[in-house]
């Protein structure tokens, strides 16, 4: 059983500084590119996910 009344040592590997949280930019385009894909024939084949890895590939 711990004692909550001792406060806990310092840990090496905890940041000493806040790390901000910043919610995703999500706009009307990629909303868009949701609603298109959902409306499509394919959700997770076809030719959104090839154009994807292509384009991902080429960046990396």
């Amino acid at each position: 059983m711990t004692d909550s009344s001792v406060a806990p040592t310092p840990d090496e590997n905890v940041r000493p500084t806040f790390l901000p949280f910043s919610p995703p930019s999500v706009g009307p385009e990629e909303i868009a590119e949701v609603v298109a894909a959902l409306q499509s024939d394919w959700i997770t084949t076809g030719p959104r996910t090839q154009e994807f890895a292509r384009t991902f590939a080429d960046s990396v």
